[in-house]
């Protein structure tokens, strides 16, 4: 026999507001869904990368590639047999750096 009942849930109402589903971010730009917590903290976490920038203190045993002049700053290989922490770090730098270049982001 068939389960012919069903169930309905409303999660929002929209009542003409310019702002329903989605807000684009004037900083860092990225779209979220205001009063959506969990896309809000992505947003928030998302926000604080492109303005403070991403953490990141060195690995051990990184591969300089080079050391560019007058900084701290030095540019480093990975590779695809690198570990994954290396390239989650890597896949936030290019988040950003698609973002700020206006390339269209795929996840």
């Amino acid at each position: 026999m068939l389960n012919t009942k069903r169930s309905y849930a409303q999660y929002h109402l929209e009542l003409g507001q310019s702002d329903f589903l989605l807000r684009s971010c004037s900083v860092c730009g990225m779209m979220y869904a205001p009063g959506d917590e969990s896309d809000e903290k992505l947003h928030g976490d998302f926000h604080k990368k492109y303005y403070e920038g991403i953490r990141f203190k060195g690995w051990r045993d990184e591969r300089v590639v080079s050391t560019p002049s007058g900084g701290n700053c030095r540019i480093l290989l990975v590779l695809d047999g690198d570990s994954p922490s290396h390239k989650h770090k890597v896949k936030e730098v290019l988040t950003i750096m698609e973002k700020e270049l206006g390339f269209q982001i795929v996840l």
